[in-house]
């Protein structure tokens, strides 16, 4: 019976641990998912950013190539700003 007892104890803290390693794991993944969506609507806002700022260059008078230079965005999205 006490080695009945024993199986049992020692069963119930390995399934504790295993539900608290589940919700670390669970954790982490929502926090990287976070991180990944953060990123990415950094990512998004860095360009629209960008495509303002060459606007404003443009109806400065700068050249598409100086835009470009400044900004890093393609030459293409560039002209075509320009309208």
């Amino acid at each position: 019976m006490r080695a009945e007892k024993a199986v049992t104890k020692l069963s119930r803290d390995e399934v504790r641990y295993a539900r608290r390693v589940a919700r670390m794991k669970d954790e982490y993944d929502r926090a990287m998912l976070y991180n990944s969506v953060v990123k990415q609507i950094e990512g998004e806002i860095r360009k629209q950013r960008d495509v303002e700022i060459a606007r404003n260059a443009l109806a400065e008078g700068l050249t598409p190539e100086f835009v470009q230079e400044i900004t890093g965005l393609d030459l293409e999205t560039i002209k075509g700003l320009r309208g």
